[in-house]
């Protein structure tokens, strides 16, 4: 499922190339201080044609997205900012993507926002929502902004017709690409797109997450800090493995082969449990290893 949207970014225009994409994920500090967030962001560019700066993920205060995303693009690396509607009301939205145009950050991803762990003494705002969210920036767009659409849509927790459903609506409302959770199954994928096909009236650019499970913590803590749901057999051939990393990296590729191989796939967004350079130097091994020996069909 691919499309011509306009080139305003990098990652827009290998997406309308019909270039397998590879997107990461970052999250700014919770201070000042930048540097281990410019370390993180150079290791993961090295792989990803554009990395997902999160906002305030997991409803704890850090620098703000937009802000990051601007510091990245002095620095070369492509950005896609997250825009929620949680913390902010419409006002403030429409003055963040005026300021997203003057600082050059062009791809920007619609969210709703993590709900808001207990304890946390903030109140949601959710002025706009998510489908409101995507219509507003979708209209700076239309009225000459330079900006790439996104949204998300969950795999893991509704029925595949459902999630259809909404990514409908949400390209309906300008969303040109869709990121998803981490997902393990490319069936669970490739239903997704046999059910979104009929309802779409225009093509949109599909990146299902990915995020390697390469430790026995990770096994026991990602399906219930994401909220998300992990076959029983893929959780148990990682954590009974004698080398959980190198097993969570052959899940990784296998899973990777497979989505390449799912016409409506066009690209994957990379999420690291925790982060540490020699993991990201292994993952990349393994992204480019993928890519160069397994035919990309996802594109025709």
């Amino acid at each position: 499922m691919t499309g011509q949207p306009r080139a305003v970014s990098r990652l827009a225009a290998d997406l309308a190339a019909g270039r397998f994409v590879v997107t990461g994920e970052v999250a700014p500090p919770a201070s000042a201080r930048l540097g281990a967030f410019f370390r993180r962001a150079s290791a993961i560019s090295r792989f990803a044609r554009a990395i997902t700066v999160t906002n305030n993920h997991g409803g704890s205060a850090q620098l703000g997205s937009l802000t990051a995303s601007g510091f990245l693009v002095r620095r070369g690396i492509e950005p896609i900012w997250v825009c929620i509607t949680r913390d902010e009301n419409r006002l403030a939205l429409e003055s963040d993507l005026i300021s997203a145009e003057a600082l050059d950050v062009r791809n920007i991803l619609c969210l709703r926002g993590d709900q808001f762990a207990a304890g946390v003494d903030a109140k949601a705002v959710h002025d706009l929502g998510t489908l409101g969210l995507v219509r507003l920036a979708a209209a700076r767009r239309d009225a000459g902004a330079p900006f790439f659409v996104g949204a998300a849509v969950d795999l893991n927790g509704v029925p595949a017709d459902r999630a259809a459903e909404q990514a409908a609506r949400r390209v309906e409302a300008g969303a040109e690409f869709l990121l998803t959770q981490p997902v393990y199954e490319a069936e669970r994928v490739a239903a997704f797109l046999d059910s979104l096909r009929p309802r779409l009236d225009r093509p949109v650019h599909l990146l299902p997450g990915m995020m390697p499970l390469l430790s026995r913590d990770a096994v026991a803590r990602v399906p219930g800090r994401l909220r998300i749901v992990i076959a029983e057999h893929i959780l148990h051939r990682i954590a009974s493995s004698e080398d959980p990393k190198r097993e969570g990296l052959a899940v990784f590729a296998e899973t990777l082969r497979e989505l390449r191989a799912i016409r409506g796939v066009n690209g994957v967004n990379l999420m690291l449990f925790g982060f540490h350079p020699e993991i990201a130097e292994e993952v990349h091994a393994v992204i480019s290893d993928v890519l160069h020996t397994t035919p990309y069909v996802g594109a025709r």
